[in-house]
């Protein structure tokens, strides 16, 4: 068990930081099925970059598009936003223009 209290999960679709991460991932693979979402993929990576130095990497648990709106969404089960999510999740605004939604 981490320090926040996370049971992480194995499954045939790899490793989940906790049971709350796998059951979004199971509502988000339904609304993929129902065909509100396309495109959906896990623990997509971004490097975060200023004048190219790298600072460092955010890794999304899930990506897709909405199909309704046709717009990328970078997904975020969280459960304790902790100093360095909130500084990471300030670049990705700051430096690719992407909005992290919190789920």
């Amino acid at each position: 068990m981490n320090k926040y209290r996370a049971k992480p999960i194995v499954t045939d679709e790899g490793r989940f930081a906790s049971q709350r991460e796998y059951k979004h991932w199971c509502e988000m693979k339904l609304q993929q099925k129902a065909g509100w979402i396309t495109n959906l993929e896990r623990q997509k990576k971004f490097r975060l970059e200023i004048n190219g130095h790298h600072i460092c990497d955010y890794i999304a648990d899930e990506i897709f598009f909405d199909t309704a709106s046709g717009k990328r969404v970078v997904v975020d089960v969280k459960g304790v936003k902790t100093p360095v999510y909130r500084l990471k999740k300030r670049l990705m605004k700051a430096l690719l223009n992407i909005d992290v939604v919190e789920a």
